[in-house]
């Protein structure tokens, strides 16, 4: 334990060294973890933004005025989920404090937690398995800088219509089954700025949802091609329009992520200019 050590609930007059603490400890593969911007506006926007509760169920760990650690937490209900941002800390001891006191606060629904750091962290693996956290498959993080320019677009691709809705539910809910976004809430367009599909309207082949984060950078967060189109070339038309809508809303670099396994689809992002950035571990609790 670090001598002078304690720890409390954040506020909101704690948010710039907060803010700037975190920024710091992002740009360090050793403490890396995942699910929060690397800037700090997107570090302040992801913190304030968080549900349900925002930055008001943050616990920091403090030796004297220095921030020494911090946790916060995202939870929902469907599924009954909290995602841990942090913790961060210099070590697994520290962090360890911190992730009993910020466990105290989680509503009793919530039976599933999930960790995300980079593959290089310092102590995460020791970390995850005092807490019988349980190592997840791996994805790659990739980018398309703003010195890159987009593809030609190809193969016409529309944004999503009102016929689409049924296809695409079941086809997302096929293609990522149990993920934290099901079809039904993909398709309301609550949470993504870019739904395109490919196909004829009412029977689509394909989708592509993304989004254009408070930090001006672009996200995509789904792709699905219908098992029987796949091999088509629907997916790198979908990504292709999807890079210019985002391009076009202001967007400077653009961010995804991918299992590490799929090579395939790892080549043809490279193909597409894209560039790794980091391996992203999860880390799993209550997942049957």
């Amino acid at each position: 334990m670090v001598t002078g050590m304690h720890v409390r609930s954040v506020t909101d007059d704690d948010l710039d060294i907060v803010v700037a603490t975190v920024a710091r400890w992002q740009l360090d593969p050793g403490h890396h973890i995942g699910y929060l911007s690397c800037t700090p506006d997107g570090i302040r926007e992801d913190l304030t933004g968080l549900e349900p509760n925002g930055v008001s169920e943050a616990v920091g760990a403090w030796q004297g005025s220095s921030l020494i650690g911090f946790l916060a937490a995202e939870w929902d209900t469907t599924p009954p989920r909290v995602w841990w941002h942090g913790p961060f800390a210099r070590d697994a001891d520290i962090a360890s404090v911190l992730y009993t006191e910020a466990h105290e606060h989680l509503p009793t629904h919530v039976t599933q937690e999930e960790i995300a750091a980079d593959d290089r962290h310092d102590w995460m693996p020791g970390f995850a398995d005092r807490h019988g956290f349980i190592r997840s498959e791996a994805a790659a993080v990739l980018t398309l800088g703003p010195d890159r320019a987009p593809p030609p677009a190809e193969s016409p691709v529309r944004p999503l219509t009102a016929d689409d809705t049924e296809g695409v539910t079941a086809l997302h809910d096929l293609v990522f089954p149990g993920t934290h976004t099901p079809g039904s809430l993909l398709v309301s367009g609550k949470h993504h700025d870019v739904l395109l599909a490919a196909g004829p309207p009412g029977a689509p082949t394909g989708y592509i949802a993304a989004e254009r984060q408070a930090d001006g950078e672009g996200y995509i967060d789904f792709v699905g091609v219908a098992p029987e189109s796949r091999g088509r070339g629907i997916g790198r038309s979908l990504i292709v329009a999807a890079v210019h809508a985002l391009r076009e809303s202001g967007c400077t670099s653009i961010n995804l992520t991918v299992l590490e396994t799929n090579r395939a689809a790892r080549s043809l992002y490279s193909a597409l200019g894209f560039t790794e950035e980091r391996i992203l571990r999860p880390w799993r609790k209550g997942f049957v």
